[in-house]
């Protein structure tokens, strides 16, 4: 990961709260055990403002595209940005 990258990251991270990170991150690891018929629940956090720099949503680490196709994706989509969430917060913690 480059420099600019991890910078961009530790500034979306720091604006959300550590609950919130917490939360973010245990919803996460529960949905990556919860069963493959399980309905998967949206990571909006209902505080829609976007990191110019990461292009991430602050409120659920969504990327704008991943939160306009969220309506119409499959339970397999939705656990595939559910695990690149987590991804991300790894990412930043590295």
């Amino acid at each position: 990961m480059t420099g600019a990258k991890v910078a961009s990251m530790s500034l979306l991270i720091i604006k959300l709260t550590p609950d919130a990170i917490k939360s973010i991150s245990a919803q996460a690891a529960s949905i990556s055990v919860s069963a493959e018929n399980d309905a998967v629940p949206s990571p909006c956090r209902s505080l829609c403002l976007f990191d110019k720099n990461t292009r991430l949503c602050l409120g659920c680490l969504r990327t704008l595209n991943e939160i306009q196709n969220w309506r119409h994706a499959d339970q397999a989509e939705k656990r595939s940005i559910w695990a690149r969430i987590a991804r991300r917060l790894i990412d930043h913690a590295e």
